[in-house]
């Protein structure tokens, strides 16, 4: 296993223990970004337990790190926020569980072993997944740094029609 890999985990298991030490509600937030770190450093592509909890990890990541880019949204669009997202605690993990998910979608790419029909339509589903992610992974780095251009073009869709 290279040494990126290794980094990989460690980033990712030091976010898991960083939200679990912080937040009331850890639960929400860890068990996708600490399966990944798992998978991440005993990751067989053979293994039919790797291959379950990697596609666990891409869809309930992909639910939930849409959902909480949902809530962003609406949360932007309340008068007395201001557009700012600061308050909002599921903002700062949205990018953890985002990128994630994203590593995850991307080990199952490099790996696949799969060929035919079957494999070709698991890579178009990966593959569609993780272009979905892109925009949400966008928008979650707003929280961070709000003068960000994507930030400004979120910021003023909140004037749309409702």
């Amino acid at each position: 296993m290279s040494y990126i890999r290794y980094s990989i985990v460690c980033i990712f298991l030091a976010l898991s223990f960083h939200i679990y030490q912080n937040e009331v509600d850890w639960w929400i937030y860890t068990p996708v970004i600490l399966l990944t770190a798992i998978i991440t450093l005993l990751h067989s592509p053979t293994s039919p337990i790797t291959r379950i909890l990697s596609s666990i990890v891409i869809v309930f990541g992909t639910i939930q790190t849409i959902f909480f880019t949902w809530i962003i949204d609406h949360y932007t669009k309340l008068a007395s926020t201001n557009g700012s997202l600061k308050e909002i605690r599921e903002s700062k993990y949205t990018l953890p569980i985002a990128l994630a998910t994203f590593y995850m979608i991307y080990m199952r790419l490099t790996t696949s072993q799969s060929a035919g029909c079957s494999g070709l339509i698991k890579s178009i589903l990966l593959i569609i997944l993780g272009i979905s992610l892109i925009p949400c992974i966008a928008i979650s780095l707003c929280p961070y740094n709000e003068s960000l251009p994507q930030c400004n073009i979120f910021k003023l869709s909140k004037y749309r029609n409702m």
